[in-house]
């Protein structure tokens, strides 16, 4: 089910870096974490295509900026293969 869901995340995303709008063949998708964590992880709603830099970048930040975000990570991390 997962890698259905980032094929159909690319290519709504047009197969480029939503942060920096870097193109190619090699993306991942990143969770952006929802107001409430019970959500759907894979909604397609609250993920997002990112380089790998932009990937490291992202966590790297959101692991200094919110407990409850963090929270969010480690569900999803637990969920997902």
């Amino acid at each position: 089910r997962w890698g259905v869901i980032r094929r159909r995340v690319f290519q709504r995303d047009g197969y480029k870096c939503r942060n920096c709008g870097k193109r190619g063949s090699r993306f991942e998708a990143h969770h952006e974490p929802p107001e409430k964590a019970e959500t759907d992880p894979y909604n397609q709603e609250f993920i997002l295509t990112l380089c790998r830099q932009c990937h490291i970048d992202r966590h790297r930040i959101r692991k200094t900026v919110n407990p409850e975000e963090q929270a969010w990570a480690d569900f999803v991390a637990e969920v997902t293969p």
